[in-house]
């Protein structure tokens, strides 16, 4: 069993991502916390010829609250 754990928004990709994540098999999401008004971070790898040539991070980088944070590092101690 694999556990994740970490900030997701309250939006379709983190819906697409959990759904990706139980047709694994054996992972554990309940450690992946919402968080309302922030996106679920998204990364979109350009290649060419077979190799990265840019990575474009959509991402909210703004520190969490309190709260939040102590939801991951109780999902984290579990």
């Amino acid at each position: 069993m694999v556990d994740v754990v970490g900030p997701t928004g309250l939006d379709s990709a983190r819906d697409n991502l959990i759904e990706r994540l139980h047709a694994l098999g054996a992972v554990e999401t309940s450690g992946m916390i919402a968080v309302a008004g922030r996106p679920t971070t998204r990364k979109l790898r350009v290649l060419g010829a077979r190799q990265q040539i840019v990575r474009i991070d959509e991402e909210d980088t703004s520190p969490f609250d309190s709260l939040v944070e102590e939801r991951l590092l109780a999902a984290c101690r579990t």
